[in-house]
């Protein structure tokens, strides 16, 4: 699976949508359920899933699907 699959299945479980859904739009101002603790949640998805550490200045700017993508590939 790529890294944008991924990154789609894993926004879809952290903030409970169906992964077919998560797209360039998913964002906090798209997505109700997108608040500080399911962000949390998406945080230790993403550094299980590619094996990394965010730091806390990239965390604070995972606000949308376009942002985690560049931060993700950014930091693989």
């Amino acid at each position: 699976m790529d890294i944008e699959s991924r990154l789609k299945t894993l926004i879809a479980e952290a903030f409970s949508l169906d992964p077919n859904k998560v797209d360039e739009n998913t964002g906090m101002d798209s997505v109700a359920e997108w608040d500080s603790l399911n962000q949390l949640r998406l945080v230790l998805l993403l550094e299980d899933e590619f094996s990394i550490a965010l730091e806390p200045e990239e965390i604070v700017l995972l606000q949308d699907y376009k942002t985690v993508l560049a931060i993700i590939k950014n930091r693989l």
